[in-house]
């Protein structure tokens, strides 16, 4: 029987969403499961306690640029510097290995770049995309691309179809602060790992199943 792989990602965008993260931090260490957090460096670099809380739980920290502006809407010179200084704050707390553009918005010549800059893990992209509906995980430019099977809004609601035994589920945290959205959230968890899920970070996912040349297409 293939394993079953629920990863939670979770997007912290602005200073609004960094005020909701230590409800969420606590609802994740009741629960025993880790995560894998996006975040720019600004962001970093102005919320010092909260990033040493996030990587002594062992949660994973992925690289989202610094600005946390649209990098395609920059010159593609201008986009790898913004990834670069991000991955520099990062890297005073833990060696980033995957990345996620702001907004999902990643052109193709920036995701080429990301291998140069030691990123090989990728989940700028929604699995609704036109020809990756049914691609959870594929490889483009050297960077295993693991696709958004699920938003925030999904997992709250109802219990997903599993497909090829992965979900990555994306929650945006300017959006997730209700006491009951937390509690939501915890039911929709644990429900998975009774039906045999495992939790992992994003990283665990491609290492441990992913990588499997059966696996990526």
């Amino acid at each position: 029987m293939p394993r079953k792989i629920l990863v939670i990602t979770i997007d912290i965008t602005n200073r609004q969403g960094a005020m909701n993260l230590q409800r969420l931090l606590d609802t994740l260490d009741r629960l025993g499961v880790r995560a894998t957090f996006y975040m720019p460096g600004y962001i970093i670099e102005q919320h010092e306690k909260i990033i040493k809380r996030i990587t002594s739980s062992k949660h994973e920290v992925g690289v989202s640029g610094y600005s946390g502006k649209r990098l395609d809407k920059m010159a593609t010179t201008e986009a790898v510097n913004d990834i670069a200084m991000g991955i520099a704050v990062l890297s005073r707390y833990t060696k980033p290995k995957s990345f996620r553009a702001p907004y999902m918005k990643l052109p193709r010549q920036i995701l080429c770049r990301l291998p140069a800059m030691g990123l090989d893990i990728d989940s700028s992209v929604s699995q609704g995309i036109v020809g990756l509906r049914k691609r959870v995980v594929h490889l483009e430019c050297g960077v295993v691309r693991v696709a958004v099977t699920k938003t925030g809004i999904d997992l709250l609601s109802r219990m997903p179809s599993v497909n090829r035994g992965i979900e990555v589920y994306r929650i945006n945290l300017e959006t997730f602060k209700e006491e009951a959205s937390l509690e939501r959230f915890s039911k929709t968890v644990l429900e998975h790992l009774s039906r045999g899920y495992e939790a992992l970070t994003i990283s665990e996912a491609v290492d441990t199943v992913i990588r499997v040349p059966p696996t990526i297409t």
